[in-house]
């Protein structure tokens, strides 16, 4: 992700459309969060179905990441606590 290069520090990611991840797509979200954060930014997810939830939950990736339920829920956390 080069959102924290351009100089984008918040950013939600809506996995609504994923129907399965493994690993190897975990693994790029980490990656992702790991970058935004040195850039002292946030990384949010929202719309996890029950076999992404599933892969959260059994590699403890839900204490990790911001998890909303919508969009706008996730926009105002994040905005909130960017101030």
């Amino acid at each position: 992700m080069q959102a924290a290069e351009r100089g984008i520090h918040r950013v939600i990611v809506n996995l609504s459309k994923v129907e399965c991840m493994d690993c190897a797509g975990l693994g790029v979200l980490m990656s992702s969060l790991k970058r935004l954060r040195e850039a002292n930014g946030t990384l949010a997810l929202v719309g996890l179905g029950p076999r992404v939830q599933r892969l959260f939950a059994a590699t403890d990736a839900t204490k990790v990441f911001d998890i909303y339920l919508t969009e706008e829920a996730a926009a105002k956390e994040t905005a909130e606590a960017a101030q």
